[in-house]
């Protein structure tokens, strides 16, 4: 319930909730809840706007996506990269398309693009 609660919250993408849901995310040890919590930091980043916090949650992301062991990866990384990464990269780009001088939205989408593994990059 109170993921489902924090997910609507994240939606808005109010810069106010940053350390909330980017620092909340970032204090939970590598788990489940981690995993879990995911969802509600995908949303928010999303709808979030900032671009240094945007670049904090990507950052974040990625830190907890590096530190999973290697032999649980082949079960998180299409989740992390797949889901979250690629769900992000296109709001992002989407956004780049309205507004192409950003250049602070550029460089998020080519943050996201230049973390992806070589196989999801195909694409672009």
């Amino acid at each position: 319930m109170k993921e489902s609660l924090l997910t609507v919250r994240a939606s808005s993408g109010d810069e106010t909730l940053a350390e909330e849901i980017i620092g909340g995310f970032a204090e939970i040890p590598v788990s489940q809840a981690k995993l879990d919590a995911l969802n509600s930091l995908t949303v928010y980043l999303g709808a979030l706007k900032n671009t240094d916090k945007l670049k904090w949650g990507i950052e974040e992301i990625l830190k907890f996506r590096d530190a999973i062991p290697p032999q649980f990866r082949n079960q998180t990384d299409p989740i992390i990269n797949g889901n979250v990464l690629l769900s992000i990269l296109a709001k992002k780009e989407e956004a780049l398309k309205a507004d192409p001088a950003n250049a602070g939205l550029k460089t998020i989408v080519d943050l996201i693009k230049s973390k992806l593994p070589a196989d999801m990059k195909k694409g672009f």
